[in-house]
């Protein structure tokens, strides 16, 4: 019988954004299960870390994955 193995956010989110070309803030909390300023810290710090670009400001922010 397999375990279940926990996906990091980084994976979660990837795997979200190979379906999707963007992700919002509210699509992400849905997501993840977390609270608004939880999913910007996240988002955040995804973006500071290369792994995600931001587009747009405010309510129209989205996040997609970096162009190779």
């Amino acid at each position: 019988m397999e375990v279940p193995i926990a996906l990091s956010v980084e994976d979660r989110v990837r795997r979200y954004l190979r379906e999707h070309r963007w992700i919002t803030n509210q699509e992400y909390r849905r997501l993840m299960g977390v609270d608004r300023q939880t999913a910007w810290r996240q988002l955040t710090r995804l973006v500071e870390a290369g792994e995600l670009v931001k587009e747009g400001k405010g309510r129209y922010t989205r996040y997609r994955l970096p162009s190779l």
